[in-house]
């Protein structure tokens, strides 16, 4: 019944970086474990990347996965071994680390200030897009506040969307494949030159190419015809 509970029931991620967190088990070394240095996990996780998003090259997915598992055994090295007292006079417990909810949280933490990276309600929730309705407008650190603003008008029971990372180069306005990796590795988000949408909208843009190619041949067949 804690006023949170709707919220963090909905902290899952699916996919390959993820479970290849998930999959670690240092109770049972001889188990695949990127912890005891196991290429294989990490190759098996970058092949699943790739897969997702072939437009990608391995060798930038390795790097970008790697530096994800470098900031988890730091991540260790700073929380690991701190110790907070016991029951017992004297005595110590070590506080215990979850990479899997590590890696859980950072991908649904925003960076509000260049010091203050943080999980906001709601704000969490809301799914990525290229095209997105809603923009994270500011956050105002005297009162920890922060607002949410629409970027056009929205259609009753439209459903919102922000822009977790936008993957256009500064330059010529093309796709970007160094953020594009880390749209992949940190979010398990795909993009490629073609498509820069939601999964939904690459569908509908899809179906309006087909439409448009149909009656382009329609036009092509009349001018054949009448010559």
């Amino acid at each position: 019944n804690h006023p949170w509970s709707t919220w963090i029931d909905q902290w899952t991620r699916n996919d390959p970086m993820q479970h290849l967190v998930d999959n670690n088990n240092t109770n049972h070394p001889s188990s695949s474990s990127w912890q005891n240095d196991d290429e294989s996990s990490i190759d098996a996780a970058v092949a699943e990347l790739h897969e997702m998003c072939p437009s990608i090259s391995k060798y930038k997915l390795a790097a970008a996965v790697g530096i994800r598992l470098q900031q988890l055994k730091e991540y260790t090295e700073r929380y690991g071994g701190s110790a907070v007292e016991g029951k017992g006079e004297g005595q110590e417990t070590k506080l215990p680390t979850c990479h899997s909810m590590y890696t859980t949280l950072t991908s649904r933490a925003v960076a509000l200030s260049n010091k203050i990276t943080g999980l906001l309600p709601m704000h969490d929730m809301i799914n990525h897009s290229s095209k997105p309705n809603l923009a994270l407008a500011g956050f105002d650190a005297s009162d920890e506040s922060f607002k949410i603003v629409a970027t056009r008008d929205i259609d009753e029971d439209e459903e919102l969307f922000l822009e977790y990372l936008d993957v256009t180069e500064e330059e010529n306005g093309g796709w970007d494949e160094d953020k594009a990796t880390w749209l992949l590795v940190q979010w398990g988000i795909p993009s490629s030159p073609t498509f820069q949408t939601s999964p939904m909208e690459e569908e509908e843009v899809q179906v309006e190419s087909e439409m448009v190619s149909v009656e382009k041949k329609k036009t092509e067949t009349v001018v054949f015809n009448s010559s």
